[in-house]
């Protein structure tokens, strides 16, 4: 008689969410993405839906693989947004890694289950590792995948820059971390957009313009001298925190990196405040400066 293995659907629901979700959390960390707990709650049911549906809806294994790789960028853009390459890609190797150490630890520890495994009163899993061993394997490898993400983001894995800019005989200079994320161009000109604090911004601007950047009351721009108002820039963005706006600055010259003469302007988001926190640095350019 053939045995029959019992799968309980709960139990992996909870299984894949909770792998997917530290997933996801670890490669915010890697990328420096930042993300709403809604979002990476969503993001991971989607995945353990289809860790559940993908037991009992066997079939082509090539269409199994294009479905599984197209639930993977759903859940990286429905998490972090664009850009959905990238942040799929790491999403999916982090996994890989995770994945495959949990599994190599769960082969270890049925090793040791007529053992030390075999005493302890714990509930089982219909699988051959005790419930007891799951829960201390997941707390383990969570605990020791988030220090290392951590560890990775003080080593700062994102390359920082400095950025030196110049208006009417002033000049600012500031820090910023390189980001594949900011994909922000300025409308008018096409440069790319170097985003920062009102506060590293505010020294480099004239007068007329603190107060549009201080309020991000864009009806000023309209009381602005020809110069100034020559200089502005709105840029609307859209991302896995939805749509706000930027008001960008133009300077005389920028430096960012090893770029000496950049195409680029300085942004803030509307009404000053600041928009992150850097990863310990002062602004976020695009990688293409790095």
């Amino acid at each position: 008689m053939k045995a029959e293995r019992i799968i309980y659907g709960d139990i992996l629901f909870l299984i894949n969410f909770s792998m997917d979700f530290l997933t996801l959390c670890l490669t915010g960390k890697i990328l420096r993405r930042a993300s709403k707990l809604s979002a990476l709650t969503l993001a991971s049911c989607f995945g353990a839906v289809y860790g559940v549906a993908s037991v009992f809806l066997q079939g082509d294994p090539i269409i199994g693989l294009l479905i599984g790789a197209a639930v993977s960028a759903l859940m990286c853009y429905t998490a972090f947004g664009r850009p959905l390459l990238l942040t799929t890609a790491v999403f999916n190797l982090t996994g890989l890694l995770l994945g495959g150490t949990v599994t190599a630890a769960y082969l270890w520890l049925g090793s040791l289950r007529s053992s030390a495994a075999s005493r302890l009163n714990f509930d089982t899993l219909p699988t051959r590792i005790p419930f007891g061993w799951t829960a201390a394997v997941a707390a383990a490898f969570g605990i020791a995948a988030v220090a290392t993400a951590r560890a990775a983001a003080r080593r700062r894995i994102a390359p920082e820059i400095a950025v030196e800019a110049e208006y009417g005989g002033k000049t600012i200079s500031f820090s910023a971390l390189t980001d594949s994320g900011n994909l922000l161009r300025e409308p008018l000109g096409g440069s790319a957009v170097i985003v920062t604090s009102y506060a590293t911004l505010e020294p480099l601007l004239p007068d007329g313009l603190r107060r549009l950047f201080a309020t991000g009351d864009t009806s000023l721009i309209a009381e602005l001298p020809p110069e100034e108002m020559r200089r502005v820039r709105l840029i609307p963005a859209r991302g896995a925190s939805g749509s706000e706006l930027f008001i960008g600055f133009v300077p005389d010259r920028v430096k960012a990196g090893r770029h000496d003469r950049a195409d680029a302007c300085l942004a803030v988001p509307a009404g000053g405040e600041a928009y992150r926190k850097f990863g310990g640095a002062e602004g976020v350019a695009p990688a293409l400066f790095g």
